[in-house]
């Protein structure tokens, strides 16, 4: 991966010893601390019953890529709302969506549904744009009674899994995270510990930021992480140890049930697990063919840094985007930590989920994340009524990008036309194959050298081919 030149019009200055790159023009940029000083000031109470007699406002709409006016920009700091997207107060007063503004997560929509509710998740996604979730990027739904089966049984395990090695890039000072593949111990369900880090999402972020400063340019002790797990069976989803149905797939009214492919960890569930140790991340990114994601949590507790997508102009061009890939966030494996946000002037939301609740990424909104100790956790793609490829930007042909998904897959089929189902590549090559129970703990080596690396999916052109690799 090559590191991105930083846009001349530029500068660089020294803040504490770390370098901050700041445009000349600061007219085009919001900070987001002013908006959490702002939202601090604002009861949330108070904040709910303004939302019920507001005017109807629309957010306008910004393709991935596309600078943001100003106009576009102060939209960040409103809180209109859309009253004809209320679908379920319209057919039945009773039915009104029980909600709330999450004080620990940047006062982000939280939703708290009844069962028949969340059965009709595409009312859900117009009850939450109609409260402006897509000013955060993102909002929360906690699953109701019902949505939900028993977490079953899982023995310890050593199985695949990534390490990781931060490095401070010059001259932007941002961080690369490389993975590695190796193996990782994991804890059977009766075993797993809860993390002993208690402190709130900005304490999280910062032991982070020490914790790569540590370790840099050297792989972080005892922190693994296990990344898309196939959870499209019974099988395998038990083996992975999240419930045998899923609560994200199949959902009402998803267009991917329409798309010519079917593609694991987009059409169907993948399971992520992060060993005990703090620090597990996820880098910096958006979400394929401007989909929407759902993440839900099983264990643990995970911190998300998200910017919304009517930023994602003013991000791109910090970020050193210039005229290159669209989907340049995904060759860079970066990680940006708050601070660094808030110096280039960036809108962002930080996040604290706890087990129990899903956390919906609404398209076009970067999303990076990190583990604060053990988690399990499960998530899908998600299509809504009005997606289409028509706007998307794919990768560049000439980055050659081993896992970038031919539009041809995501095309809506036609009528009687079969489907490609790329999930029956994998086989048998499914969690139960996988993992080695650790019978005798004592036998295992201290630090294991073999592996057996997972097959996963790569493209070439719009032919399809298996590859044992890890990304």
């Amino acid at each position: 991966m090559t590191e991105q030149a930083v846009s001349r019009n530029l500068q660089q200055i020294d803040l504490e010893g770390v370098e901050a790159v700041l445009a000349n023009d600061s007219s085009f940029i919001i900070h987001n601390q002013d908006r959490k000083d702002s939202e601090e000031d604002i009861n949330l109470d108070e904040r709910q019953e303004a939302e019920a007699t507001q005017s109807e406002e629309t957010l306008p709409s910004l393709d991935r890529g596309e600078s943001p006016s100003t106009d576009s920009l102060s939209t960040l700091n409103s809180d209109g709302f859309d009253e004809s997207a209320f679908t379920f107060q319209e057919a039945d007063e009773e039915e009104s969506v029980e909600f709330e503004r999450d004080s620990g997560s940047d006062g982000i929509l939280r939703l708290k549904p009844t069962l028949r509710q969340w059965k009709d998740f595409p009312s859900l996604l117009s009850f939450a744009r109609a409260h402006n979730a897509q000013l955060d990027g993102c909002f929360k739904i906690v699953l109701p009674d019902g949505a939900l089966e028993a977490i079953p049984e899982k023995p310890a395990q050593l199985v695949d899994a990534n390490a990781f090695t931060p490095q401070l890039l010059r001259p932007s000072r941002f961080w690369r995270v490389n993975t590695k593949p190796t193996t990782g111990r994991f804890p059977s369900s009766s075993d797993v510990k809860e993390s002993n880090f208690s402190g709130n999402a900005t304490e999280a972020a910062k032991r982070l930021s020490k914790l790569f400063t540590k370790s840099r340019n050297r792989q972080i002790r005892d922190v693994r992480y296990r990344v898309d797990v196939p959870a499209w069976s019974v099988e395998q989803r038990l083996a992975a140890g999240v419930p045998g149905k899923s609560p994200l797939h199949p959902l009402k009214g998803d267009k991917l049930d329409l798309t010519k492919a079917i593609i694991p960890g987009i059409h169907t569930p993948y399971v992520y697990e992060s060993g005990p140790a703090f620090g597990a991340t996820f880098q910096l990114h958006a979400e394929d063919f401007r989909l929407s994601s759902l993440n839900h949590l099983y264990r643990g507790r995970k911190i998300w840094i998200i910017i919304p997508s009517a930023a994602v102009g003013l991000a791109e061009e910090q970020l050193g985007r210039n005229e290159s890939c669209s989907q340049f966030m995904r060759h860079r494996a970066e990680f940006v930590f708050p601070e660094k946000l808030n110096r280039l002037g960036i809108p962002f939301r930080l996040i604290d989920q706890s087990p129990g609740e899903t956390i919906v990424i609404l398209p076009d909104a970067y999303h990076e994340g990190f583990s604060t100790g053990y988690t399990l956790a499960e998530a899908k793609n998600y299509a809504e009524e009005t997606w289409s490829t028509d706007t998307y930007q794919p990768c560049d042909a000439s980055c050659q990008l081993a896992t970038a998904i031919p539009g041809e897959f995501m095309r809506i089929i036609e009528d009687g036309e079969d489907r490609l189902d790329l999930c029956s590549s994998y086989g048998d090559d499914s969690p139960d194959s996988t993992k080695r129970e650790l019978d005798n703990e004592e036998s295992a080596p201290e630090e294991p050298t073999e592996q057996r690396p997972r097959k996963k999916i790569k493209w070439i052109g719009k032919r399809m081919s298996s590859n044992n690799f890890v990304i």
